[in-house]
């Protein structure tokens, strides 16, 4: 004998039922200054239509629910339901720190070049890509360790019960909202950021960590230039004033960590969030965090930084190249791997 179903919906269905409030409705929406770009995930978002339900004897209520079908972004693993691309602004940002931000400076660094760029590196040639260039080679490589995310970094918001009363993140907003079918990571917010970037290894040459980094897919790196990196600092800081201006650029090294790069946030219903208030921090987490399987490369990164605040670089920059005797003199060790 077949159990008779009720037609009552349990307590634990009702967050697929969405908010029923007749007073609401769903909101997502920007700041005053209009900050932020929504962007499309592969998902299908749907506000739910005015019902008429009997317990409200005719009563219009209406469902405030985002309804999205399940979806995985396989590349990426950048799940949310709600994605939200955000320019992040440096209030005020001091020249000052400049100082602080440039620290913790191994004596050397060593590059590991091809055989057919060793020659321009040891007349003085020194190239800056960008953290956005860096991303696109490594997304075209096949067998290397790729970091699909550089110069991103994504912030998630999640709540396990997916109703969002009013949450606010930067510009950004949704109130009066159910996310429903989707248990993790409800909103994104992806921050990019650009800027030029050199990418070397700590101290003098290592044949193991070569040798590693040769063995995954990198077998034309087959030479190595070690440079003594307190005069190549004092070269370069030289060379950028004197092409783009005193202090239009400056130049900041730091040692890569490596762990998390993105950030998770379990919130309530109600949860606001200033984000350009850590645009610092983000910015560092950013530019020098990397994750745990680039370890073996011990990186050390200088960064051109604008004036305005790091991580403002146009996002078409092409690459910067110097080329001075000043850099060769920086040189102390060079060989074939």
């Amino acid at each position: 004998m077949s159990k008779k179903r009720g037609k009552g919906r349990r307590r634990g269905d009702r967050g697929f039922q969405g908010i029923q409030r007749p007073d609401v409705r769903p909101k997502i929406s920007f700041g005053a200054s209009n900050q932020g770009t929504l962007k499309p995930s592969g998902h299908t978002y749907k506000e739910s239509p005015r019902k008429k339900s009997d317990e409200s004897a005719g009563k219009t209520m209406q469902y405030a629910d985002i309804v999205v079908p399940y979806h995985e972004d396989i590349v990426k693993n950048f799940p949310p339901v709600i994605s939200v691309s955000y320019p992040l602004e440096f209030r005020d940002f001091k020249v000052d720190l400049i100082e602080e931000l440039d620290n913790t400076h191994p004596l050397f660094i060593t590059k590991h070049v091809k055989e057919k760029d060793l020659r321009i590196h040891l007349q003085g040639g020194f190239r800056f890509g960008t953290l956005k260039k860096y991303r696109a080679i490594e997304n075209r490589s096949e067998g290397r360790f790729n970091d699909y995310s550089e110069g991103i970094r994504r912030e998630f918001f999640h709540n396990r019960s997916s109703y969002f009363d009013s949450v606010s993140v930067g510009g950004f907003s949704v109130e009066n909202c159910v996310i429903v079918g989707f248990p993790n990571n409800s909103i994104g917010v992806e921050i990019e950021l650009n800027d030029y970037c050199y990418c070397s290894s700590m101290g003098r040459f290592d044949f193991r960590r070569a040798e590693y980094l040769r063995s995954h897919d990198n077998s034309d790196l087959t030479h190595y230039i070690v440079y003594d990196l307190v005069k190549l600092k004092r070269a370069l800081k030289e060379l950028i004033d004197a092409r783009f201006g005193s202090y239009k650029y400056h130049l900041v090294g730091r040692v890569v960590e490596y762990g998390e790069r993105d950030r998770f946030w379990s919130i309530e219903r109600r949860f606001s969030y200033d984000i350009d208030a850590d645009a610092i921090a983000i910015w560092l987490g950013v530019s020098f965090v990397k994750p745990l399987q680039f370890k073996h490369e011990e990186e050390f990164r200088l960064m051109i930084i604008d004036s305005l605040g790091p991580g403002l670089l146009d996002k078409n920059a092409d690459y910067l190249d110097f080329k001075d005797t000043k850099i060769s003199e920086c040189i102390v060790d060079w060989g074939k791997i």
